[in-house]
């Protein structure tokens, strides 16, 4: 089974942060609006190995990854860099950010995530811009990846604020910054789904750049993928199916002898892949695992064949198949969290054959 990430022009031209907030606060760009505003973004990685934070705020802020508490304190608009390797995981990630402004210039969050992952040598950027989603009240597990922001608005682009710092009298800035350089690669940032993939960061030649292009045999890049056995459906293959821009990169999550033949698939709030066997059963999978793990790939529910549709929320997926009861729309849960649904609930029946829906 091959998973390919896909871009739009929007996003790729988006290769700096921007300082984003509440389009309900759009007049605080004058800097008299005073209040909260939260932040949140999600992500999909394979399998991370090294990450740095970028970013500046104004005035104090919150930062959390998956939940976990990575920094607090007053930034007023002068940036700091922290290491944020630890925090992240396999499959869905969040980070989530808490701004207060008190006032005066600096209103906003800047934000640059800069992922390596294991096995590459490429870094990956995810940058602020209005994909992120706001809201200005308080409500509970913000910070947490099982909230449902569905009723989140999308964030609003303001002018860059200046950088007045407050220090103390060492003249050092009043934030925690843990000490690392980032590369200084420009980034481009993917999103598809509703969810964000970190794409390529690396420098393109002018002749990669072209649409299918190919990349010679000498092409470090091109040494590296082959090597490392992960990257699949280069354009150079002579039976290739398809052709892939260097922009992008293909890898082979699952094979089709662990799958079969799928027709639906989406990932849950836990970084899980659940994945719709034609004619068979709802599947869950963990690609990072390895091959002789039986936790990789197993069946998450078997009462429920050819799931068209699958909706994970707030722990429980809904799909639409043919169950115990029929056509229609189930509930399926997972109440002790160990990967296979122990009820099965009917919400609505169809009527007509599989296919029509």
């Amino acid at each position: 089974m091959l998973v390919a990430i896909c871009a739009t022009p929007h996003f790729l031209a988006a290769q700096e942060p921007d300082y984003i907030w509440s389009a309900q606060m759009a007049e605080a760009a004058n800097g008299d609006s005073l209040g909260d505003c939260y932040f949140r973004k999600k992500f999909t990685l394979v399998k991370p190995n090294s990450a740095t934070l970028e970013f500046s705020a104004g005035d104090e802020y919150e930062i959390y990854i998956n939940g976990g508490l990575v920094s607090r304190g007053q930034s007023n608009g002068s940036t700091t860099t922290l290491d944020v390797a630890k925090y992240l995981v396999s499959g869905i990630n969040l980070v989530a950010v808490k701004v207060r402004h008190h006032g005066g210039d600096n209103l906003g969050l800047k934000a640059k995530l800069r992922i390596r992952e294991s096995g590459e040598t490429r870094w990956r950027s995810l940058t602020t811009d209005d994909s992120w989603k706001t809201r200005i009240e308080a409500v509970a597990d913000w910070q947490k990846s099982s909230h449902n922001d569905l009723s989140w608005l999308k964030s609003q682009a303001v002018a860059e604020t200046k950088s007045v710092a407050i220090r103390d009298q060492a003249g050092t800035p009043l934030t925690a910054p843990l000490a690392s350089t980032a590369p200084k690669s420009p980034p481009m940032v993917v999103q598809t789904a509703g969810v964000t993939k970190i794409a390529d960061d690396e420098n393109t030649s002018a002749t990669s750049k072209l649409p299918h292009a190919k990349r010679s045999a000498d092409d470090p890049r091109q040494k590296e993928e082959s090597k490392s056995g992960e990257l699949t459906g280069s354009s150079d293959a002579p039976d290739s199916r398809f052709q892939i821009d260097p922009e992008f990169d293909v890898q082979m999550l699952l094979t089709p002898e662990e799958t079969g033949s799928l027709i639906a698939m989406e990932f849950n709030e836990f970084g899980d892949m659940l994945l719709s066997r034609e004619g068979g059963p709802l599947l869950i999978a963990d690609p990072s695992k390895p091959k002789n793990d039986p936790a990789r790939i197993r069946i998450f529910c078997d009462s429920v064949t050819s799931c068209q549709g699958i909706l994970p929320l707030n722990g429980r997926v809904f799909v639409t198949g043919n169950g115990p009861d029929g056509l229609g729309l189930y509930r399926l849960s997972d109440t002790d969290r160990n990967g296979t649904a122990e009820t099965v609930k009917k919400m609505l029946s169809f009527t007509g054959e599989i296919g029509e829906h």
